[in-house]
């Protein structure tokens, strides 16, 4: 079997977002942090990578979170806090975030750190996934293909363009096909995560005006902004028809439209 094409930098260029966003690719990035920084809870050096299933993205800016729930410790387990990381090109910026009840309301703690963390990081795009749909390509939009990817028992992945201009690409968990109508669904995995993440062009407008450090500031290393955020969710429900739902949706019975909607297999 041949190997998936991978694209490899040390940046979150544009053709490798483009190749996550539109082809369908794995986003995953390698680590090796700089054990005698600041911020590290390390002793011995180590490597580490992360796989990136939900991003958003603004133009060739992006926020690339982890599936979450990575153990921290046994007081974060017993008091049920889920912990999730968050690796971006906007000023060298990485988020380690919790979602919790604070007063009786959803809200998201959030540490802004620096990536100069990390004495070396790769971003790492594999293109191993056929495009099944694509709502802007006439050509891939054969309804049969879909249907027998459910059945077939097929992984799903969908990136889908709003009406703000702002790309997700979001894992699907649940793939439904009604067939007396011919309609598909597509539930998307279900995760909370900081409100900022949703627009990263002004995010990254305002760490320029209020001179967030990036390397090679010294500053950097030992920087750690930590607020509550607003909560929002990955999850969607979508139909090929172009409506759209986030999960305050489902319970207020409005939606949106989507602009576009590609949808990826295994």
């Amino acid at each position: 079997m041949d190997k998936p094409r991978t694209l490899t930098d040390s940046h979150l260029t544009e053709e490798i977002l483009d190749a996550v966003l539109r082809q369908g690719a794995d986003l995953t990035v390698y680590l090796e942090p700089d054990v005698t920084g600041p911020r590290s809870t390390g002793k011995d050096p180590y490597r580490e990578n992360y796989a990136l299933p939900h991003i958003v993205a603004e133009g060739s800016l992006a926020f690339c979170m982890t599936r979450g729930d990575h153990f921290i410790s046994l007081e974060h387990a017993g008091k049920q806090l889920r912990s999730y990381y968050a690796y971006s090109n906007i000023q060298h910026l990485w988020v380690h975030y919790f979602p919790h009840i604070e007063d009786k309301a959803l809200t998201v703690l959030a540490g802004l750190m620096s990536l100069a963390n990390y004495q070396k990081l790769t971003w790492i795009a594999r293109l191993r996934n056929r495009v099944l749909y694509d709502s802007a390509d006439p050509t891939l939009q054969d309804p049969s293909q879909i249907a027998e990817a459910i059945e077939a028992g097929s992984a799903f992945t969908v990136t889908v363009l709003d009406e703000r201009g702002i790309w997700r690409k979001l894992p699907v968990d649940l793939a439904f096909h009604y067939p007396e109508t011919g309609a598909f669904r597509f539930q998307t995995v279900q995760h909370w995560y900081p409100d900022l993440f949703d627009q990263p062009a002004l995010i990254d407008r305002e760490l320029r005006e209020n001179a967030f450090p990036t390397p090679p500031q010294p500053a950097a290393r030992a920087v750690q902004l930590r607020q509550n955020f607003g909560a929002v969710s990955t999850y969607r429900s979508l139909w090929l028809d172009g409506c759209m739902q986030d999960i305050r949706q489902m319970e207020s019975g409005k939606e949106d439209r989507w602009q576009r909607l590609i949808l990826f297999c295994d």
